[in-house]
């Protein structure tokens, strides 16, 4: 099973990537099209980041672990979580709760500082994802319930989202490199994978792509395509996009396990 995922990685990456940034694009069109009292925009320019930032991992991986694509890595991973944080952040404060101003995040660049300086990259990371990516986390989790207790329709993919971003605080406590920085001296995605047999970013991967399913769901849903389009249209514009991204990853999984068989075995 290591030695599977450890050949993979570098394909998981990519999915990873391909997942959100595909989920930037259909929450984007959402932001343009609707008018829900819903931070989109900022979720839309996170899910872009994140996308980008998986593949710079992949990056990392193809160009043999060079300097400069580990620290935009980094760096651009580090941005995402505090787009995450904005998210919700926003959110709240469009849905009229009390939430701190943008000075909150001097505290958090003094505290990630600090982890910086005693750590280095890991400890960039570590500590942005305890303060921005927990924080942001669990306040946009907190957007999309109140959001469903105050529709009227109490739409249910509110919490769904919900779910999932709680979800994505779990992951984001777990998927930190082992570091002095209490708890991911412990509690780690090295730790994970030792426990679970399953690298983290794999985990990450199936939730984003389970995120963007349900977001291109929710966006068809709220735009009464149902009403707009015949039940043809419904599967060219829902499901044949579905369908064509994960047909041309699976194949695209294929070739490159069959290619790199074949300059292995010669």
């Amino acid at each position: 099973m290591e030695k599977f995922f450890a050949t993979q990685l570098d394909y998981i990456f990519f999915v990873y990537g391909l997942a959100f940034v595909i989920m930037s694009m259909i929450v984007f069109y959402a932001h343009r099209q609707t008018k829900l009292n819903l931070p989109l925009k900022w979720l839309a320019i996170f899910a872009l980041c994140h996308g980008l930032g998986q593949w710079l991992n992949l990056a990392v991986i193809l160009f043999n672990h060079e300097t400069i694509f580990t620290h935009v890595r980094e760096i651009v991973i580090a941005c995402s979580v505090g787009l995450l944080c904005e998210t919700g952040r926003y959110g709240l404060s469009q849905l009229k709760i009390k939430v701190p101003g943008r000075h909150i995040y001097l505290i958090f660049a003094v505290i990630i500082a600090l982890g910086t300086f005693t750590s280095g990259l890991k400890g960039m990371q570590v500590t942005a994802n305890y303060t921005l990516g927990i924080a942001g986390a669990a306040m946009t989790a907190a957007v999309f319930a109140i959001s469903y207790r105050r529709d009227k329709t109490k739409n249910k993919y509110y919490l769904a989202f919900s779910g999932i971003l709680i979800g994505c605080g779990i992951i984001i406590i777990v998927g930190v490199p082992k570091t002095t920085i209490f708890p991911a001296t412990i509690i780690n995605y090295e730790s994970f994978f030792e426990y679970f047999h399953v690298p983290v970013p794999f985990v990450c991967a199936i939730m984003g792509t389970i995120f963007t399913i349900l977001l291109t769901s929710f966006v068809y849903d709220i735009l009464d395509y149902n009403k707009n389009f015949s039940l043809k249209m419904k599967y060219v514009i829902l499901y044949l996009p579905v369908c064509t991204l994960i047909a041309i990853t699976g194949a695209g999984w294929i070739i490159m396990n069959y290619t790199s068989e074949n300059i292995d075995s010669s």
